[in-house]
């Protein structure tokens, strides 16, 4: 009897082992910052804020808020989540959808109909040349760092008569008026497919052995399509986060990139998508 009450205590005590402590990350990524300031909480890649261009931080406080918003989908960059977490946001000109890996299951969330619709009529010129400056990058203070003489000498004639252009609660303003929730509300299907935690370890050493953790955030690419489709691929560990995000290339093939195909085939994504 006493063995057989050792034995169970064994079986208890492995099954209650962290995940985060079964499977090793390698070096790279980016630790969880302190003290986070509650008005900045709400930005989606929290820990890159500051290391994205000022085009890209500007899209992602904004649209990408939203998209994760619309999805129910939490904010992984924030703090250390009891389980690891993959999580890969696919979008192009028609289609959006999330896949979301953890120990148990993978989810795949896919949008139905419009997130936001345009009100550009209901802009005035001035609103819309405004929204126009802003879209390439907020605060304009920032942005000033990252461009050229010329510019820089048109966007400071520019804020000298409009003194609002540098305030980002008037960006938030006039993209509020701009884009609103569409007459028939937006929906997205969920799948859930359960998965052993074997499985769930053979996907992270695949992410593990891609080059992942060694990336850097932008996947820049020498031939970049305008109409083709763009993924963010993020990682809560438990422990550090990882983001790399990068869109379609004519001349680009890496092992990450046929990582993320893999994944979202075994997924068993609603759209068969190719990524070279």
């Amino acid at each position: 009897m006493k063995n057989l009450f050792q034995y169970l205590f064994i079986i208890i005590l492995v099954s209650c082992i962290n995940y985060k402590e079964k499977i090793q990350f390698p070096k790279g990524g980016y630790e969880f910052k302190k003290d986070i300031n509650l008005k900045d909480s709400t930005f989606p890649f929290y820990p890159v804020r500051h290391i994205e261009s000022v085009y890209d931080s500007t899209y992602d406080a904004f649209i990408t808020k939203i998209l994760l918003k619309s999805f129910d989908e939490i904010n992984i960059s924030l703090r250390k989540e009891k389980d690891p977490i993959f999580r890969l946001l696919y979008t192009d000109n028609e289609k959006v959808y999330f896949i979301i890996i953890t120990p148990n299951e993978i989810v795949v969330k896919r949008g139905k109909g419009m997130i936001l619709k345009s009100n550009e009529d209901k802009m005035s010129e001035q609103e819309l040349t405004h929204l126009y400056i802003l879209k390439m990058g907020v605060p304009i203070s920032r942005r000033l760092k990252e461009i050229r003489p010329s510019q820089k000498k048109y966007l400071d004639s520019m804020i000298k008569k409009f003194p609002q252009l540098s305030s980002l609660e008037y960006y938030d303003a006039l993209m509020n008026k701009m884009f609103t929730k569409p007459d028939i509300p937006f929906r997205y299907t969920k799948i859930i497919k359960s998965i052993s935690f074997s499985t769930f370890k053979s996907i992270a050493k695949k992410i593990n052995l891609s080059g992942y953790w060694s990336l850097p955030l932008n996947l820049n690419c020498g031939s970049p399509t305008n109409d083709g489709y763009s993924i963010t691929f993020e990682c809560n560990t438990g422990l550090k986060y990882n983001i790399v995000k990068f869109g379609m290339c004519e001349d680009v093939t890496t092992k990450f990139r046929r990582t993320c195909a893999e994944i979202i085939k075994m997924a068993g994504s609603p759209d068969s998508i190719i990524i070279e």
